[in-house]
């Protein structure tokens, strides 16, 4: 039962650690103005809105809205940015994963992203 328990949480680490870093990577091309689409941010949508912090989440609301910024549908662009309005790291719940599951160890796990209010 432990061993079931350990290898479920190593699993959980891990998926996180991945999806953090596709969210990063889509990030980082949003900041280099390399085009991405609605379709590319929607996975992170996905497994966010179920895991990880609130700031995961409002980066990945935010770069579906700059994916349909630049189709040009502004009034997807502003749902996406309103929507997300609450979530901060002031409400955020504790993390599932603790700072060593952080898929850049050794670096500081905050984001350049993070918001508090």
């Amino acid at each position: 039962m432990l061993t079931l328990l350990v290898l479920t949480a190593c699993t959980d680490r891990w998926e996180y650690a991945a999806m953090r870093h596709g969210l990063d990577s889509l990030n980082e091309r949003n900041r280099n103005d390399k085009p991405f689409t609605a379709a590319d941010v929607q996975p992170y949508i996905d497994y966010f809105d179920q895991h990880g912090e609130p700031n995961d989440r409002l980066l990945a609301y935010y770069l579906l809205g700059r994916a349909y910024h630049e189709q040009g549908e502004a009034p997807m662009t502003l749902e996406q940015y309103l929507g997300f309005g609450g979530q901060s790291s002031k409400n955020a719940p504790p993390h599932p994963c603790p700072p060593e599951a952080d898929w850049h160890a050794g670096q500081s796990n905050a984001h350049p992203l993070r918001l508090t209010t």
